[in-house]
């Protein structure tokens, strides 16, 4: 029998994630009141968190407000809830193969606006040493959330525990000053996968650590960690 390793197992996740996310949430909204299978509020957020970003290969070239263009469910890297009308998913992962589609700018807290968002993915974007708004504690909803490689700094939101509905988090290859609000994870009771690589963990509580499977660098302080077998109530 063959053995998985951690980075199989993290990919063969994060496609059931998917997977199971586009056969349950359905590609498109209802109408709305304007004809449009867009809800309004939702499309803004969009708007505006785009008009933050430097998009170089006009890869959202698909987002916009002209009338040809309001549908923001056929947006790239949008879904929406086939019964809600709501945004349910956001991916904007860049392939790490093709580079120059990658996106620059902020992280604005307004895309934290779209409040019934199920999966988010931002990886290998550069944010440009953006901080991860406090507003992300407002998708109580969100179950995947990938913020992989995506040049972050800053601390950790307290109100990352808040996401109590979240079964999938990589935050690893950021450049976070501080995640000493890492230990309130442990209150994740749905957290089945969390990939925090090449963050300094030295100042993290060691009892909480020891319930990852997690493999030291040789500088003792960076690690890769991928899987939470049980939680821990702190």
């Amino acid at each position: 029998m063959k053995i998985l390793g951690a980075g199989s197992l993290h990919l063969i996740y994060a496609l059931l994630v998917l997977l199971h996310m586009q056969t349950s949430i359905g590609s498109n909204s209802t109408t709305t009141d304007d004809g449009v299978k867009c809800i309004k509020s939702e499309r803004q957020a969009l708007l505006a968190f785009k008009q933050g970003l430097v998009d170089e290969h006009g890869r959202l070239s698909s987002w916009g407000s002209e009338e040809e263009k309001k549908n923001c469910c056929e947006w790239e890297g949008v879904q929406c809830g086939n019964t809600t009308g709501h945004i349910t998913m956001l991916d904007l992962a860049t392939n790490s193969y093709d580079r120059h589609f990658i996106l620059r700018g902020n992280l604005s807290p307004s895309l934290f606006e779209l409040q019934y968002l199920i999966y988010l993915d931002l990886s290998e974007n550069n944010f440009k040493l953006s901080h991860i708004p406090e507003s992300i504690g407002s998708l109580n909803k969100i179950q995947h959330l990938d913020l992989y490689y995506c040049n972050l700094s800053g601390s950790l939101p307290t109100q990352l525990a808040n996401l109590t509905s979240l079964q999938y988090l990589n935050l690893g290859y950021n450049n976070f000053n501080s995640v000493k609000n890492l230990e309130r994870l442990s209150r994740l009771s749905y957290l089945q996968y969390l990939y925090l690589n090449d963050i300094d963990l030295s100042k993290v509580n060691n009892v909480w650590l020891r319930y990852f499977s997690c493999s030291p660098w040789s500088n003792g302080q960076q690690f890769d960690c991928f899987y939470i077998p049980m939680v821990v109530q702190l």
